[in-house]
């Protein structure tokens, strides 16, 4: 249920993909270019990266000799500890989160609790432990990841868009399935067709599936249902939306294609999403 890794260099993900977790990347030198949500996101290094992964987001580029770090943590883990209502409302929202780089904290609270060369020997640790049999290390684990937690997001920011460094070549792919990514992720809401995303780069639309297919990794019928899939999951912890409400808004024809995106992607039902998640945070029950 619960996954950390670490891992040293990186290259570019093939494809885009979500998971409904927690995520924190943890740069220690170099960057990462990320293709999130249909936004373009530089991390450099030095700087601590915190978003809800359930939206689709790819790792484009890597500046040579990059390192970092990451920790995902389910979210109805994260829930459980308490985590204040507005900052998961805003990450839920799908801003994507950035602390100041090393050196650059006005606040003063990053100091060493949230150095990212202590911090990735930490995410090893926490790895270890939780995959020990030991009951007690792996209690202390879970508290040690939910403090960490507490402090970064007490100093993260929403982060810009940024520009990718690549070339001309890969650069035109990138950016043309970027910006229909962006498209999609700005009109999920409503009927979209493929026709509609190409025209949005005036491309046709069988050249346009294969730039984003290219690009991104996925079709554009695939990462229009993950941001609607991610929108609905949103609503349903954030809102007391009827079920049938939470399909409309999030742009499903109908609220049997809401439950048969969720049993496509392997979560339990719309209600029980919701029902299992608030628990979670000890919020007031919405209504279903």
């Amino acid at each position: 249920m619960r996954e950390i890794s670490c891992w040293g260099s990186q290259l570019g993900m093939p494809r885009a993909h979500r998971h409904d977790d927690i995520e924190v990347n943890v740069v220690l030198d170099g960057q990462l270019d990320y293709l999130f949500g249909g936004r373009r996101v530089t991390i450099p290094a030095g700087a601590t990266y915190v978003f809800w992964a359930a939206l689709p987001h790819q790792v484009v580029a890597t500046a040579e000799g990059s390192a970092a770090g990451w920790l995902t943590v389910p979210l109805d883990e994260v829930l459980r500890w308490r985590v204040p209502e507005p900052v998961i409302t805003e990450l839920l929202s799908g801003a994507p989160l950035l602390t100041p780089p090393r050196g650059a904290d006005p606040t003063g609270h990053y100091g060493r609790a949230l150095d990212p060369l202590g911090t990735v020997q930490r995410f090893a640790d926490w790895r270890a432990d939780l995959a020990s049999a030991d009951a007690q290390l792996e209690q202390i684990a879970l508290l040690e990841m939910a403090a960490y937690l507490h402090r970064v997001l007490r100093v993260v920011r929403p982060v810009a868009e940024s520009a990718e460094s690549q070339s001309p070549t890969t650069l035109q792919t990138r950016s043309r399935a970027a910006a229909m990514a962006t498209f999609i992720a700005t009109h999920f809401r409503d009927p979209v067709s493929v026709g509609a995303v190409a025209a949005s780069v005036h491309l046709t639309p069988h050249y346009a599936m294969q730039v984003f297919k290219e690009g991104v990794g996925m079709t554009i019928g695939g990462y229009l249902t993950q941001c609607r899939l991610a929108e609905a999951q949103r609503l349903l912890i954030t809102t007391r939306l009827t079920v049938a409400d939470v399909a409309h808004a999030a742009g499903f024809a109908s609220s049997s294609r809401l439950y048969a995106a969720f049993t496509e992607s392997g979560l339990p039902t719309p209600a029980s999403c919701r029902q299992l998640q608030l628990q979670a945070a000890g919020w007031p029950m919405a209504t279903t």
